[in-house]
């Protein structure tokens, strides 16, 4: 109750009082328009928590499913860059090049998957701790 007597609204983002009704139940919002402000309000955090479970479950499906791609897109890369390695001592150009531009590829491939890990985790541990 307020210093006047009358309760708050009931809408989180209004300061007014209720004015008290003569007769039936007390009213909880201060007008029709701030009840319907407050259902809305509702209904959007419904929707915020409904979106945020969401990721929450892709990105923890993710994080499994990614793992087996980058351990093989890591051992791709290493093998690709010890054939370039030894292309260079054996002083084979063309190969150097069709090695070194697999290598690229692996390398790019590599850093994907790798960026998409962290992005999973990040994403899960944000919304484990907002939860």
């Amino acid at each position: 109750m307020t210093d006047a007597g009358r309760p708050p609204c009931a809408n989180p983002a209004c300061a007014r009082q209720v004015t008290p009704r003569a007769t039936g139940r007390p009213g909880r919002y201060c007008s029709a328009s701030c009840r319907q402000a407050a259902y809305r309000d509702r209904g959007r955090q419904a929707e915020r928590a409904a979106r945020d479970a969401q990721r929450l479950a892709d990105a923890r499906a993710d994080m499994p499913r990614l793992w087996p791609q980058l351990e093989t897109a890591s051992l791709e890369t290493a093998e690709t860059a010890a054939a370039v390695l030894s292309c260079a001592a054996a002083g084979d150009e063309a190969d150097l090049e069709w090695k070194l531009r697999e290598l690229r590829a692996h390398a790019g491939r590599l850093e994907r998957l790798a960026l998409a890990c962290r992005r999973a985790a990040d994403t899960a541990a944000e919304l484990d701790g907002a939860g």
